[in-house]
Formats: C-alpha cells, structure tokens, sequence
C-alpha cells in the first residue's frame, strides 16, 4: 500500500466530515479513518479527481458521491490518482 494522503471525508451532500487517510493499493482506493477504520473503498476509474493545480487543495468524488478534501494537492498528485 502507498504512502497516505491526510484530509476529510464529507458524506454525499452534506457537510459533515470526519478526518481521513487516503491510500492507493493499484487501481484501488481506501478511505480509512485515525483508528484504522475502513470509510470508502473504490475503484481509482469510478472516481472523479479534481483537476486543482498542485499547490492547491483537491478533492476525490466517490462513485457514491461522497468527497475526500486535501490541502495538498501535490499528495494527491504523487498518489497517483
């Protein structure tokens, strides 16, 4: 598994978040929470990445419309994603 990428999790529509870790494993990423807690899982195809230039924060749209957030969209950039 990669390196993680630290931000926050919104649920579909709303705007409550909880902090999150964001892992790529192949085509594969993993939402998890401090404690270790699997929060998404999904195919990296199925999910729509923010085109955000690197220095700028960026966000992960899952397939179930949930978001992941980063401040650091050099991160995301270095995942690969």
């Amino acid at each position: 598994m990669s390196e993680g990428v630290r931000g926050r999790l919104y649920g579909a529509g709303g705007s409550r978040s909880e902090a999150a870790t964001l892992y790529r494993d192949a085509e594969v990423l993993r939402w998890v929470n401090d404690g270790g807690d699997e929060l998404g899982l999904a195919l990296l195809a199925e999910c729509d990445i923010s085109d955000a230039p690197s220095a700028a924060a960026a966000f992960v749209t899952l397939p179930d419309g949930r978001r992941f957030e980063t401040p650091d969209g050099r991160a995301l950039e270095a995942l690969g994603a």
